[in-house]
């Protein structure tokens, strides 16, 4: 089969595609949904490169590096000390080694971690024409930042897609979830920490950073978010990587993407935040490592060292090939503030890239809430408050911040927190614009003893109950997965709590009566299930709660404890004529909601005797 080919004349500013584009000889030259610009035709123009090949998948690069004059060279055979007369390139096409360059005994260690076996160089003119193309695309790329540096105002809006990611992502109940998806997910999210280690690693050694990884990284992360939300940004919040630089560029690069896809943005802008998000520390690498881990006060040449990695960064990214003008200059923005009192120029408020203004707001929650050499991690509570504050003080754009908000809550997604009853819960879910009362997983008993099964409680619907204190993951007993399932809670080895008596314990234990449990409600159209079925389903599962009914006509309401029916009413109706009149509706919309029920019994007939007449009443009609 035929690869597919495209005329470089043929390209349109504006154009972007769902795949890589290469040169002739395997080489990336255009990531996937990278928007064509006119310094990309400039420089394909300049180099002399009329033509672009498709490659859908690995086959077809293997394809059409097979007709090229790519040779591949065992890493066996490269000995340190030999300097390289062409480029050396991976088996995806990234360039590894530039011409000119000496083979260093780090190179072949980190050739060694990264499984990589075998190299290939490419003779011809292929490396002058491509050495032409990166020339004037990465010389174009500086000036154009320079010039967006001068000229903000035609640069720095991201308007969000048609096609937000947060109209299709979702996010599955814990109840959903099993303790196997949980551990891969865990394994997921290790592994992306590893992957980014290794692409720091190589910028340490080689002094190039690998685009391409940064992008599948993003890719991978975006498609995990839309997926589920929720758990990704659970364990996002875990500090599990022993380089704190490696732990907060994939936290904050989670973060990022969460709360741009509550903007609006979709995967086409998301692609490009992500990739900034997780480079945006980049330069700390060009920071001396002392300087970034002294645990006292930096001194004022100190300060000025670290504020530099910022146009670090933004050097490091313009160098790659394929890197669109969003990305370097939204690392080079990432710590203005928006009242000016930010570095490295003191931009305000519409002078800063939309993206840096949510990088500004992922990294700045994310270095509270992470340990460090030289400080104990703040609360994510405690955290929240200072974000906020910092608002307050136009330090960070508001209307980040509330998407910030609108998916972490108040009490952020992972975090923990003891409530009013002494119970110990993890929170699992916002709650839209109710920030204090988020979705939490009751997990542990005033005792710190867990529950038989975690409790799924919607605190937006729960009246009575209030979130007592936040609570630092190391104060809860449990493991990673504690309260992210249905399934029972593990107790870390060594933390188990003094026994006490069999009545003491179960009193302890026991939950109270008026927990709304969210997991057992339940909302839908009257057209779809009727009120005599959810009667005999809620009689038949000896549900206690409230069961409200909406239609164009009235409002009507039937209260339960333990599936026996109390109270009813509809309209200027009470009892059992408001529960006949709700039987024969067939249109509106119903919802049920589990709690405990204190009110006195009403309703004289029997659930029996009221279902048997609301069926004689519908085979009449």
């Amino acid at each position: 089969m035929t690869l597919k080919v495209l005329a470089t004349d043929s390209l349109e500013t504006g154009e972007h595609y769902g795949y890589p584009l290469f040169h002739e000889d395997g080489t990336l030259l255009l990531l996937p949904y990278q928007e064509v610009d006119d310094l990309l035709l400039e420089a394909l123009g300049a180099a002399g490169i009329e033509k672009l090949f498709v490659c859908e998948g690995r086959d077809d690069l293997d394809r059409l590096r097979a007709d090229s004059t790519m040779r591949e060279i065992p890493v066996a055979s490269l000995e340190p000390g030999r300097r390289l007369e062409n480029a050396l390139y991976d088996d995806a096409g990234r360039l590894l080694l530039s011409p000119g360059q000496e083979v260093l005994p780090a190179h072949l260690t980190v050739f060694k971690r990264r499984g990589i076996k075998n190299v290939y160089e490419r003779s011809g003119d292929y490396g002058s024409r491509l050495a032409r193309f990166s020339q004037v695309f990465t010389k174009g790329l500086a000036d154009r930042v320079d010039r967006t540096v001068r000229e903000a105002s035609r640069f720095l809006r991201v308007h969000p897609s048609e096609a937000p990611l947060s109209t299709d992502w979702a996010s599955a109940a814990p109840s959903e979830r099993s303790r196997g998806e949980l551990d891969r997910a865990y394994a997921f999210h290790t592994e992306a920490l590893e992957k980014t280690y290794g692409l720091f690693e190589r910028l340490r050694v080689e002094g190039n950073v690998d685009l391409a990884a940064a992008h599948d990284m993003a890719v991978t992360l975006i498609d995990s978010i839309a997926r589920d939300r929720d758990l990704v940004l659970a364990l996002g919040g875990l500090n599990l990587h022993n380089d704190y630089l490696i732990d907060h560029s994939v936290s904050v690069c989670v973060l990022a993407l969460a709360i741009a896809a509550r903007m609006g943005y979709g995967k086409g802008e998301l692609l490009n935040l992500g990739i900034a998000a997780l480079l945006h520390d980049v330069g700390m690498t060009r920071v001396p490592r002392e300087v970034v881990e002294k645990p006292g006060t930096l001194t004022p040449a100190e300060r000025r060292e670290v504020e530099r990695h910022t146009a670090h960064g933004m050097k490091i990214v313009q160098r790659s090939v394929g890197a669109g003008a969003h990305v370097p200059f939204s690392i080079y923005q990432t710590h203005e503030r928006i009242s000016g009192e930010g570095y490295p120029r003191h931009r305000r408020g519409a002078e800063i890239h939309d993206f840096a203004k949510i990088i500004a707001v992922a990294d700045v929650y994310q270095a509270m809430t992470s340990p460090r050499a030289y400080k104990s991690p703040m609360k994510p509570y405690k955290a929240m408050e200072q974000i906020l504050k910092m608002v307050g003080a136009k330090l960070l754009d508001p209307e980040v911040t509330r998407a910030f908000l609108q998916v972490q809550s108040l009490f952020p997604v992972g975090s923990w927190v003891r409530l009013s009853e002494g119970h110990v819960a993890r929170v699992i879910s916002a709650v839209d614009d109710n920030y204090t009362r988020p979705k939490v997983s009751v997990v542990l008993g005033p005792d710190a003893k867990p529950l038989g099964a975690p409790l799924f409680l919607d605190l937006s619907q729960c009246e009575d109950i209030e979130i007592a204190e936040a609570l630092m993951a190391d104060e809860v007993p449990v493991d990673f997965a504690a309260g992210l399932s249905g399934e029972a809670v593990d107790i870390r080895p060594g933390r188990e709590k003094v026994s006490v008596s069999e009545a003491e314990d179960e009193r302890r234990r026991k939950v109270p009566v008026d927990f709304t449990d969210w997991s057992a409600s339940f909302a839908g159209s009257l057209s779809d299930f009727r009120v005599l079925d959810i009667i005999q389903l809620l009689d038949l599962s000896q549900k206690s709660g409230l069961l409200r009914v909406s239609t164009s006509q009235a409002d009507g309401s039937i209260s339960f404890r333990e599936g026996e029916m109390l109270h009813a009413e509809f309209g200027d109706l009470v009892d059992e004529e408001a529960i006949f009149r709700m039987i024969e509706l067939s249109d509106g919309s119903f919802s049920f909601a589990q709690r405990h029920v204190e009110r006195e019994r009403t309703i004289g007939a029997s659930n029996t005797s009221i279902l048997m007449e609301g069926c004689r009443r519908i085979d009449e009609r």
